[in-house]
């Protein structure tokens, strides 16, 4: 009975060294991975599904000659990257929305309306009444020249508190106008900037969590044997202890007859 199970053990060895296995990644709006069997090997030609969060398909194709596959998305999401080989292994690997937040943001500044090319400052008519046949019959004396000097002073002085105004409030537009693309074209760059550098980190460590993910699949497969060891060597030891004690009861019996 151990014999046979210990048999059967071995024989799961097989199966678990050609575990199909899935990694993959978010770079830019694709989605890049491999597919590999335990040990590193990879599953060329293997059937892989992009399902994205309520399980719909957003992509079909297969891996390449080095088990490598890519494809790409259109929005921010939940992914998850499921491959199939033709013998009925099954393995996925979740994409979270994380690793596309960024990609499809619009950074391109919206600059404020400019103002108009001129802006004019308000007119200042001085409107004469209009005589009547009463006033002209009945003209009133003519005005002194001091009188006439004073009404001309106040009026160059209202043009001039115009003018003063108008270019003021026209330099506070072009002022408030740089501000504001200053602003936005801060932001956008430090968008762009920082969705660059975490393109480029992501990169940088992609081929680390590769490496570990396949680590850890070959960890759980030399596990797998460890244990196989272990109960083997258990089922020995329990074998000649077993045997052991026989023999101790057969000397005995023997020497009692």
């Amino acid at each position: 009975m151990l014999l046979c199970g210990l048999i059967l053990l071995s024989l799961s060895a097989p199966v678990q060294a050609h575990r199909l296995q899935v990694f993959a990644s978010a770079d830019g709006n694709q989605i890049q991975g491999r597919a590999y069997f335990v040990g590193g090997h990879p599953a060329s030609g293997i059937e892989i599904q992009l399902l994205d969060a309520d399980g719909k398909q957003v992509a079909e194709l297969s891996s390449d000659d080095d088990g490598r596959f890519r494809a790409q998305v259109s929005a921010v999401g939940d992914y998850r990257v499921v491959a199939k080989s033709g013998d009925g292994h099954r393995a996925e690997w979740p994409i979270a929305a994380s690793e596309l937040v960024g990609v499809f943001d619009d950074v391109t500044p919206t600059p404020a309306a400019a103002p108009a090319a001129g802006v004019s400052s308000p007119a200042v008519s001085v409107t004469s009444e209009a005589e009547s046949p009463d006033r002209m019959r009945a003209a009133p004396p003519a005005p002194a020249a001091s009188s006439l000097q004073d009404d001309e002073a106040c009026i160059r002085a209202g043009a001039d508190l115009d003018l003063t105004l108008s270019v003021a409030i026209e330099r506070g537009f072009e002022q408030a106008l740089e501000q504001a693309v200053e602003q936005s074209l801060e932001q956008a760059v430090e968008q762009a900037l920082g969705h660059a550098v975490e393109q480029a980190v992501a990169r940088q460590i992609l081929p680390l969590r590769e490496a570990l993910a396949e680590a850890q699949a070959q960890a759980s497969f030399r596990d797998l044997l460890g244990g196989l060891g272990y109960i083997a060597g258990l089922a020995g030891l329990g074998l000649w202890w077993t045997r052991r004690r026989e023999q101790r009861h057969s000397v005995k019996d023997n020497s009692d007859g």
